[in-house]
């Protein structure tokens, strides 16, 4: 059982607000319309377990994409709104999804337009899909821009699956070679530092050095790791800084055969993105900001 916050209008009109016990949104929808009540919000409290699963469980391209032709199909078979997002809620498998859904079926049965409810969710419908359901009510077309976005949707899954395989085999590389040195440093080098120390002679500075930074690494193998962990907090903080990102993007583009491939990925999603905002009726200004 989970803990819900609610707020909801009681059929003479006054707005009450409170907690409740439910296996889930649905459920916890159920509980509030028995009680005749029309709910204004609903928003399940939070854990640190349910923040954890929620970045584990994120919205992926592929789940918008089956979201908006299932929508398109049934506005365009004469589904009302509001029970076409309701069927979505049971038909999708992803949880953060489906709490979403719920959530805008709670906005659609209180007044808001689709547009206006998927823009309250932006960590899961962008700004792109947002303006593209907004140009469908506007335009009366919806179901058709549904369709275009799902078919949008499935070109980047697409390629992005394609981009991963291309990447795949250097981080294999990458890993194995950090594995290797990790062997290298705990088994081996204590291996021949027994055997140099049998034969006495005098080392190199350099073969002393190594050595020395396998004892460490082998004596003091907790302190590497703790070293490691800041070292890429603080990379991965520097690259989510706005110079980090500015740094990064400016020199990954010098990269060969990556830095092409980056440009050439973004030129696309560019053309698509532009095009599909302004045949939907997007001010060509306000499409160009969209797409950037």
């Amino acid at each position: 059982m989970s803990e819900y916050l609610f707020e909801a209008k009681t059929i003479s009109g006054e707005k009450i607000a409170g907690t409740l016990e439910a296996v889930d949104m649905k459920e916890a929808l159920e509980m509030l319309k028995q009680q005749k009540y029309t709910p204004l919000a609903l928003e399940k409290k939070r854990t640190m377990l349910d923040t954890l699963m929620g970045w584990m469980n994120r919205v992926s391209v592929g789940d918008l994409a089956v979201f908006s032709r299932q929508l398109a199909i049934m506005v365009e078979a004469g589904f009302p709104l509001i029970q076409a997002v309701k069927t979505s809620v049971n038909q999708t498998g992803n949880e953060k999804l489906k709490e979403t859904l719920a959530l805008i079926a709670v906005d659609l049965e209180s007044g808001l337009s689709l547009s206006m409810s998927t823009a309250k969710h932006p960590s899961v419908f962008s700004r792109f899909m947002v303006n593209m359901i907004r140009s469908g009510e506007e335009t009366g077309q919806l179901n058709r821009v549904l369709r275009e976005v799902a078919e949008e949707l499935e070109k980047q899954k697409g390629f992005q699956s394609k981009i991963n395989s291309v990447l795949m085999y250097p981080i294999f590389v990458l890993l194995m070679m950090v594995a290797a040195m990790v062997v290298v440093m705990v088994y081996v080098i204590p291996q021949l530092k027994t055997l140099f120390d049998d034969l006495g002679a005098e080392l190199p500075l350099a073969t002393k050095m190594l050595i020395a930074v396998s004892d460490f690494t082998v004596n003091y193998w907790y302190i590497v790791l703790i070293g490691a962990a800041i070292i890429v907090g603080l990379i991965v903080s520097f690259l989510r800084s706005d110079y980090g990102l500015e740094w990064k993007d400016r020199n990954i583009l010098r990269v060969p055969v990556v830095g092409k491939l980056v440009l050439m990925s973004s030129m696309m999603r560019f053309s698509r993105t532009f095009g599909m905002l302004v045949d939907g009726g997007i001010a060509i200004l306000d499409a160009i900001e969209i797409t950037a």
